[in-house]
């Protein structure tokens, strides 16, 4: 790293695949050499929809975020930027149109993430209270975020001062986990045309999807 550092590398990028707690440890401690070494850019690709799932994505994001922030507490001048990339083949019949979907993954929140990097423009940058914004203040308000309209996610402002997030929310939060999976399971191909359910929360829902 240090004989890195004293080559014109900009930015140092880097792979962060994978949130399991070995590779996370060997990851940060990669980290916290560049910043010890004065690289200041780095760029950072993380995959997903391959063998991961949304807590596993976020995990990842919010350890770089939680990185810079500590850079910043040491005066290190290290900035990590983060480039979700979604996973897609590119053999066999799964490469075309690039339409592949991880198994742990439901369109929807493949759509979800799209409509979340189309406001940020496909990067994350270090700023712990714009990705907080963005993504949630924890798994939890990510994971339901990724199952509102998007108009409500690439729009939140807008959504969120006429209070029809509000309303989302408190519908979504009524489910029990039988009628959660019902739900989900409803729209988890991103298809909203003819849905409906014996159940009139799921039902209420549902009418915040119609343009």
């Amino acid at each position: 790293m240090k004989l890195l550092s004293k080559v014109a590398v900009k930015p140092l990028r880097v792979a962060f695949d994978h949130a399991d707690e070995e590779f996370v440890e060997i990851y940060t401690k990669c980290m916290w050499l560049a910043a010890e070494s004065h690289i200041k850019d780095v760029s950072n690709y993380i995959l997903f929809n391959y063998e991961d799932d949304p807590d596993d994505l976020y995990k990842r994001l919010e350890i770089n975020v939680l990185l810079n922030q500590q850079f910043e507490n040491f005066n290190y001048k290290t900035k990590i930027w983060s480039f979700p990339m979604k996973f897609s083949p590119i053999f066999d019949e799964e490469a075309i149109g690039r339409k592949y979907l991880g198994e742990k993954w439901t369109r929807k929140q493949l759509r979800g993430i799209q409509c979340i990097l189309n406001a940020t423009h496909g990067v994350v940058g270090p700023k712990f209270d714009f990705f907080k914004k963005a993504f949630g203040k924890d798994m939890e308000e990510f994971n339901r975020l990724l199952w509102m309209p998007e108009k409500y996610i690439i729009y939140r402002i807008e959504h969120e001062q006429n209070g029809n997030s509000k309303q989302w929310n408190e519908f979504y939060l009524q489910l029990d986990s039988k009628t959660l999976e019902e739900f989900h399971e409803l729209i988890g191909d991103n298809v909203f045309v003819d849905k409906h359910s014996k159940n009139k929360i799921i039902n209420k829902l549902l009418t915040h999807y119609k343009d």
